[in-house]
């Protein structure tokens, strides 16, 4: 399962890195398989520590350039956040496999 965030220049038709989450210089996005957790942006990809949760959170702050993935349980866990320069409007993208599916939630943040 793929998550993430394009710009809308990102190419949707093909099997090239052009059209893949993260794997160009439009997307950013976070992938977990049932061994580990990386995440992507222009074909360079970092593996990281997550803990086993099937909830992913995303959050976006366009204004401050940060784009932060969140393990969300009974608290949510910060998995990675990229800080970029966002230069036009983003959109959500998913990548599922077989089997798999995305379910969008929206979670408001309170203050404790």
């Amino acid at each position: 399962m793929k998550i993430g965030v394009a710009y809308k220049g990102l190419s949707r038709k093909g099997g090239g890195d052009e059209c893949r989450l993260g794997y160009n210089d439009k997307s950013w996005s976070l992938q977990r398989s049932v061994s580990q957790c990386s995440v992507f942006h222009d074909n360079q990809w970092t593996v990281i520590s997550a803990p086993s949760s099937p909830r992913i959170g995303v959050y976006l702050d366009w204004p401050a350039g940060s784009l932060s993935f969140y393990s969300v349980s009974h608290t949510m866990t910060l998995l990675h956040r990229f800080n970029i320069s966002f230069t036009e409007p983003l959109y959500p993208g998913f990548s599922v496999g077989l089997h798999s599916g995305v379910t969008i939630s929206h979670l408001t943040p309170c203050d404790h």
